[in-house]
């Protein structure tokens, strides 16, 4: 079925030790450089939104799953935080 491709159709694989160890590897492409990212850095809704209310973290991302009103919560829920 070929490659899996992402954004602009350039592949994602097959992965290529980037020479570092094996902690990080190029793409398909060989031009972008994945490595690992730890999961405390990946925060959901409710950890963002609520818990970091009582201890601040440091969220590289965040994903929004389930917010009460839908879309419009979601969206609600981001300017709330001052990103949208």
């Amino acid at each position: 079925a070929g490659s899996p491709t992402k954004g602009k159709g350039e592949p994602i694989y097959p992965l290529r030790a980037a020479g570092d160890g094996g902690r990080t590897v190029f793409d398909g492409s060989h031009r972008r450089k994945i490595g690992p990212v730890s999961a405390r850095v990946i925060c959901s809704g409710h950890v963002f939104h609520v818990q970091q209310a009582v201890e601040p973290r440091a969220c590289l991302v965040m994903h929004l799953t389930f917010v009460e009103a839908g879309l419009a919560g979601k969206f609600w829920r981001m300017r709330e935080a001052n990103l949208g």
